[in-house]
């Protein structure tokens, strides 16, 4: 609207300037409105063209190769895990086996080792602390190798000297048999 418009009307200049003033206010909610309007527009084309490319993207991409890796992925975790549990049995089994076959009280490493490589071929299995089938396998071996047990019966100790004598008698045994005088 323009003031030459209202003047010819035949309106004052006061009732021009009031009409002005209101139809400004409404000129400048509407110019906010339009600007509010255009920076959601700039938006929403930003948005629309971000998509796009996203969907572009996407396209290009091998969606069956992705689904194969994945599944390629879940089989190697499962097989890994498989493995670490079965690592984890034996570690166990080779405690316990080691345990048992240090109550046999075997003379050396070689005979412990004979033993557990026997209890190990024979795929012997632990019930709790107990292995199962052992006996008859230990019995077989003691048969085989009476003397890779350490004796469990007490030896009789000997002593070089006879009560009575003095200590050096030792040395004076050895002075007689190389034709010196015993010491007093």
């Amino acid at each position: 609207m323009k003031r030459e418009f209202l003047k010819g009307l035949g309106l004052e200049d006061t009732v021009i300037d009031q009409i002005m003033d209101e139809n400004g206010k409404d000129i400048n909610k509407a110019n906010e409105k339009v600007k509010t309007l255009e920076a959601e527009v700039n938006n929403t084309k930003e948005l629309l063209t971000n998509a796009n490319k996203e969907i572009d993207s996407y396209k290009s991409m091998d969606i069956e190769a992705i689904k194969k890796s994945a599944e390629d992925y879940k089989t190697k975790f499962e097989t890994a895990e498989k493995d670490y549990q079965a690592k984890i049995q034996e570690i166990e089994y080779n405690n316990k086996l080691d345990k048992y076959v240090g109550t046999l009280n075997l003379k050396n490493d070689i005979y412990k080792k004979e033993v557990i490589s026997r209890i190990k071929e024979k795929e012997l299995k632990f019930d709790g602390d107990t292995l199962l089938g052992a006996e008859e396998l230990v019995k077989g071996f003691k048969e085989q190798y009476a003397d890779a047990f350490v004796d469990s019966k007490l030896k009789p100790s000997f002593a070089d000297t006879t009560p009575g004598t003095p200590s050096n008698s030792s040395e004076n045994t050895l002075r007689i048999a190389m034709g010196l005088k015993p010491k007093e």
